[in-house]
């Protein structure tokens, strides 16, 4: 049996209180007409704060700064290819026009409250809904002024991920009932183990 397994990043894309959603063509490896987060798979030896800003270029033509991972997920494509993949807040470098590549034929920018009106894949729309909003926006506003360890269930080691003019060390969550926050201290500069003991 010919397991294999892919490494995806996606971008959640902040213009102002609303954020970008690009609809699939019938030219994307699937899925079309669903709607989704701009990304992509990573190439090999590619870190995934590079492949972010990468593939959004190549998808809508916008250039992001990366600014922290929200989200971990994984699903099963075939019977034996998986996917698993992290989600990157990101803010615009700039203000640009969104161009699409072939993969996609439509955008919009939407609000948190305007999900329900796409049909986005099962997968997401339920990582959508466990999203805490509140957070997110203040993450997006604060990122570049203070830098925040994200903590997730099991011990994981990241390299450092540039923030404003420092580099952060930072650690991506996904629990019952939105994110699990903690500010990070300044001695926390290198990459490191972070384990959780929060309650869900």
């Amino acid at each position: 049996m010919n397991e294999k397994y892919y490494c995806a990043v996606k971008a959640l894309i902040f213009s102002g209180e609303k954020f970008l959603v690009v609809k699939r063509s019938t030219a994307a490896r699937g899925d079309p007409y669903s709607w989704e987060l701009p990304g992509g798979r990573l190439k090999f030896k590619e870190a995934p704060e590079t492949a972010i800003v990468r593939e959004v270029k190549e998808e809508t033509s916008l250039d992001v700064n990366c600014a922290l991972p929200i989200s971990t997920w994984t699903f099963m494509k075939t019977t034996n290819d998986q996917v698993i993949g992290i989600t990157l807040l990101c803010t615009l470098r700039k203000a640009s026009i969104v161009t699409l590549s072939r993969e996609h034929d439509e955008f919009g920018w939407i609000t948190e409250l305007e999900t329900g009106n796409y049909q986005f894949s099962k997968g997401l729309a339920e990582e959508i809904r466990k999203w805490d909003w509140k957070l997110i926006k203040k993450l997006k506003t604060d990122f570049c002024k203070n830098c925040y360890l994200l903590k997730i269930w099991i011990p994981i080691r990241l390299p450092k991920i540039k923030c404003g003019n420092r580099k952060s060390s930072l650690i991506p969550l996904s629990r019952k009932g939105g994110l699990g926050l903690i500010r990070q201290s300044e001695r926390f500069q290198t990459p490191s183990q972070a384990f959780i003991g929060m309650d869900v």
